[in-house]
């Protein structure tokens, strides 16, 4: 082949290949070896991206942080097309359980590092963003964890919700006030809002910032962009660059960050049946086109352009899919890795007694993927739902039982605590454990869901007080509030035993529900 066809011919072929093929075939003779070398550039490049490495074919090795969204961190030792697929590939067998992997406390400072409420991580730029139990802000650098930046206990109030992205830091004040601020590094040609201003507390609390931190200007740094004054008080507030969030189950403010203007106020119409129940919201996400309400009595979806709702999933259901799954005992481990992979198997079906009328339980967390076309649920009973290209609901030609995909994670009778999803990898801490699902339909393969589980983090106490979770290209970051020692198996459970547990509902009604989180220090484990 490589004697009779054109190199781009070859180059073409050769790109439907994954990189385990090109590397086998560089062994079959001195030929293939020599053009691949050769080639080397365009071949691995092809190949990253019929892996999803990259999203467009004349993507430059120079543009992988800026174009294709690649992280430094996910770059180290990155010089050719060949080592980017080779560090990717190892990243990803790390994630699954089948590489290297390790644990690692961060502690910020200076505040009480017991304390933490909410992590924000930024690889692109290097900074940790943390709020805490007792009020404040501190930035860190992600290396070696030194101070940068900190808004005081004063300014910020406790148990601060923090959302952060590109550049981007929102936090809640008392009553309807959101605090936005801008990272200094990040100005770059945006102007400042014309409809809303910082006011003069802000102004303070930049000015006392400034000179405190003045050694470190401006890495990690930010300035005040603009103070908003929602009409009124909401349950939960989500930013999604450039949009933020801020509602109740019965109305929705969203506001394009970068003008402080309010885009839309929407109202749920009078005549919705949910104004004659009581219900809870718990978390709030959105997409370019839909706005998702997660709570009691279920998920709602609406349209982001009408305000309309779209569908309903409800919460009160034994089992929501035809493909439910559990864990099996049966766990595989890899030399120096943290993780521990559970084969699963096809759940039998939950009963549920002939005199229930339902189930009381909530979902906890709602997250869309990356792409818009993946949303992932979790369940107050250490379960998610994942519905992989999830429009089809809409579209009424199937239920969401013939679409989601259903785990069981450890027990039902454990109470989920957080959810994180970057599009392909889904993050969950659980009263059981800390878990990496991996599910094939995520990107168009056929195949059971795959789990794993930090075992290391296999201890019930500090699991319960987990307050967040955060998952970047590299690591899986959370709170975690008690000593970390991987090798002291003291506090640690047989986590057998928590598979051992059945959740058995009886009486007329079931109620699960989740109860406020405690905070923690953070912690990663590192791919």
């Amino acid at each position: 082949m490589f004697d009779l066809l054109p190199t781009e011919i070859i180059i073409e072929i050769l790109s439907h290949l994954p990189v385990r093929s090109i590397n086998a075939l560089y062994t079959v003779s001195h030929v293939a070896e020599e053009f691949i070398d050769v080639n080397e550039s365009a071949i691995y490049r092809n190949a990253a991206l019929h892996h999803g490495y990259i999203r467009f074919k004349d993507s430059l090795l120079s543009g992988l942080t800026e174009v294709e969204g690649c992280t430094p961190r996910s770059l180290s030792g990155v010089d050719s097309w060949k080592t980017f697929c080779k560090q990717k590939i190892k990243i990803e067998l790390a994630w699954k359980g089948k590489r290297s992997s390790t644990i690692k406390a961060f502690s910020p400072s200076p505040l009480n590092s017991d304390d933490v409420h909410r992590i924000k991580v930024d690889e692109h730029v290097g900074i940790v963003i943390t709020s805490f139990r007792d009020g404040g802000i501190v930035v860190s650098d992600l290396e070696d964890g030194s101070l940068l930046w900190a808004l005081s206990e004063d300014h910020v109030p406790s148990y601060a919700h923090v959302e952060y992205e590109k550049g981007f830091l929102i936090y809640n004040m008392f009553g309807t006030r959101k605090e936005v601020w801008r990272l200094v590094e990040r100005q770059g040609d945006l102007t400042s809002p014309t409809d809303s201003h910082p006011d003069s507390r802000q102004e303070r609390a930049y000015a006392r910032a400034r000179m405190t931190y003045a050694s470190t200007y401006p890495r990690g740094h930010f300035s005040p962009w603009c103070v908003l004054n929602v009409p009124t008080i909401t349950s939960a507030f989500r930013f999604v660059y450039p949009t933020l969030l801020t509602a109740t189950r019965r109305r929705m403010y969203l506001y394009h960050v970068p003008t402080a203007s309010l885009e839309k106020d929407i109202l749920v119409s009078p005549e919705d049946p949910e104004l004659n129940v009581q219900t809870l919201l718990s978390y709030v996400e959105l997409s370019e086109r839909y706005i998702f309400l997660c709570g009691y009595p279920s998920l709602r979806i609406l349209s982001r352009a009408t305000g309309r709702v779209l569908w309903d999933i409800p919460s009160d259901r034994v089992t929501y899919s035809n493909n439910a799954y559990a864990l099996s005992k049966m766990v595989h481990t890899s030399p120096n890795s943290t993780l521990c992979v559970h084969d699963t198997y096809v759940r039998p079906p939950v009963g549920i007694p002939a005199g229930m009328q339902r189930i009381y339980e909530q979902f906890g967390a709602v997250h869309i993927s990356p792409c818009g076309r993946h949303l992932v649920l979790l369940g107050a009973s250490s379960r998610i739902l994942v519905f992989p290209y999830f429009e089809r609901l809409l579209q009424g030609s199937l239920t969401y039982e013939d679409i989601a995909i259903e785990v069981e994670l450890g027990s039902r009778t454990r109470m989920s605590q957080y959810l994180a999803f970057d599009g392909t990898r889904i993050g969950v801490v659980t009263g059981t454990g800390v878990y990496i699902i991996h599910v094939p339909a995520l990107v168009d393969e056929e195949g059971p869901p795959s789990v794993c589980r930090v075992v290391a983090l296999d201890r019930p106490q500090a699991l319960n007080e987990v307050s967040c979770l955060q998952m970047t290209d590299t690591a899986l970051w959370m709170t975690w509030k008690y000593p970390l020692n991987p090798e002291d198996d003291s506090e640690r459970v047989d986590f057998n035993n928590y598979l051992d547990e059945r959740l058995e509902y009886s009486g007329a009604i079931a109620s699960i529900f989740v109860f406020a989180f405690l905070t923690s220090p953070a912690s990663s484990v590192h791919a």
